[in-house]
């Protein structure tokens, strides 16, 4: 119960890094120069990274959340902060982070309840 609580939790937290960066970073177009797909026990995972300038002309370069082998070699809307960028639509990053925040609230009850009992059980039996 606590291990599955943990994870969600920490999924919740890597979740939450491009919800930041796409609430306080700055829209940018964001050049997208290489992806890297890995294949995985469950899947493909990609990876790009590319370059945008910033307003103020600060060059910022790093992984662009949400883009992909598609992208690559081409420009996409973005917003950036320093060194992460995330052309992730509005809606899908409000739809995951909405499912990582209720996998979250959902562990915490369970691991609480889980706790409760297990503190209950030690009452009844010293």
């Amino acid at each position: 119960m606590f291990a599955l609580a943990l994870v969600t939790i920490v999924f919740a937290v890597f979740q939450a890094r491009p919800a930041w960066t796409y609430v306080t970073g700055t829209e940018v177009t964001a050049r997208v120069e290489r992806c890297e797909t890995e294949q995985r026990a469950r899947g493909e995972s990609t990876t790009c990274e590319g370059s945008w300038t910033l307003p103020g002309g600060e060059r910022g370069s790093g992984t662009v959340e949400g883009a992909g082998e598609e992208d690559r070699g081409r420009t996409v809307t973005a917003r950036a902060s320093g060194d992460r960028a995330t052309a992730t639509s509005t809606g899908k990053l409000v739809a995951s982070t909405a499912l990582a925040l209720a996998l979250a609230v959902a562990s915490i009850a369970f691991a609480a309840l889980g706790t409760r009992k297990v503190l209950a059980a030690r009452r009844r039996n010293p």
